[in-house]
């Protein structure tokens, strides 16, 4: 039997309520077809896995691995939109290294090889099903990350449960 296991276990960047304002003028059906909502919008690090139920005790490792650890915030510049017939993506056009630098942490925090997670390139999903957007510039939507969080998704519910939040610190790259 080839089922699709439900949770899914992520860590996201989630953008401040003004940048996700700004980010939802984006998430027009007519541009992207299905919108994520305004309070879904979010950057993914990586994954921690999926499963068929609410990994209780994957979390508390996680919760345990990150307690006393100092993250650095890092800076995002999005300022590329583009569609495809699964999804609209909003992307940097250049490389964001306070990223890469934060993924590599997290992952080697939670005893993972960070390449594990190099395929997580950073975006925002704006939305799903929608006409091909070729790549197009836009005015940068930017800001600092300042919280990294630990978010159980549940496939099909369009649901995310918060099981984490932990402050990034100690700036390594400041938003344009």
């Amino acid at each position: 039997m080839n089922r699709q296991r439900r949770h899914h276990m992520y860590f996201f960047l989630p953008p401040p309520a003004e940048i996700r304002r700004e980010i939802a003028q984006w998430c027009s059906p007519t541009l992207v077809g299905t919108p994520v909502r305004e309070d879904r919008l979010h950057v993914t690090i990586g994954t921690a896995g999926g499963y068929d139920e609410t990994p209780r005790g994957v979390i508390a490792l996680i919760v345990e691995a990150l307690a006393d650890l100092t993250l650095p915030s890092c800076g995002l510049v999005f300022d590329t939109v583009i569609g495809g017939p699964r999804s609209a993506l909003l992307k940097p056009s250049e490389r964001l290294r306070g990223f890469d630098t934060l993924q590599i942490r997290i992952a080697t925090a939670i005893g993972l090889h960070p390449a594990l997670w190099s395929h997580f390139r950073p975006h925002i999903t704006l939305g799903y099903n929608g006409r091909p957007m070729p790549a197009r510039s836009i005015d940068p939507i930017s800001w600092t990350a300042d919280r990294l969080c630990l978010v159980e998704s549940l496939h099909g519910e369009t649901r995310h449960i918060v099981h984490g939040s932990w402050p990034l610190t100690a700036c390594t790259q400041k938003a344009a």
